[in-house]
């Protein structure tokens, strides 16, 4: 229930993963509210994150770069505030905001729901249903987001 808190108390955000990180939630949050993010370069961080322009990236492993990563924004608060604009920015650029997600998901169920007159079958009904858990679990993820984005100091 803090996570608002301590993104907004946050200088700079750092994910120093050392295993497959497919793309973490915390990436996203960090970016979304402007934080400046120093991550490993692993797995599918590198396709939202990029190196000098939205944030830092560094080899998985390499706790000297990690640690002049993090000094370079700590002792550059301009730098590192330019790099969270630009993050934020970023997202918004590729409908990555989850009211834009949620429109597209919308927009695709009631394509799919005018397009078909007969009665759905099985694994359409089981489809449907998962559909739907994806779209409520996407509404609650866009009201902590709400939330997170309106307890800025």
């Amino acid at each position: 229930p803090q996570l608002a808190d301590v993104l907004h108390a946050l200088d700079i955000l750092v994910i120093p993963s050392l295993r497959y990180e497919s793309v973490p939630k915390i990436l996203l949050e960090g970016m979304a509210v402007g934080r400046a993010v120093v991550a490993s370069r692993m797995g599918d961080i590198p396709e939202f994150l990029e190196d000098g322009v939205t944030g830092l990236l560094v080899e998985p492993g390499d706790p000297a770069s990690l640690a002049a990563a993090i000094l370079r924004l700590l002792t550059h608060p301009d730098e590192a505030k330019a790099l969270g604009d630009q993050a934020r920015a970023a997202l918004r650029s590729r409908g990555m905001t989850l009211s834009q997600s949620l429109a597209t998901l919308s927009d695709l169920y009631a394509s799919l729901a005018t397009s078909r007159a007969e009665t759905p079958g099985p694994l359409l009904r089981v489809r449907m249903r998962r559909a739907m858990t994806v779209y409520r679990l996407l509404r609650l993820v866009d009201q902590r987001r709400r939330s997170l984005v309106s307890q800025r100091p």
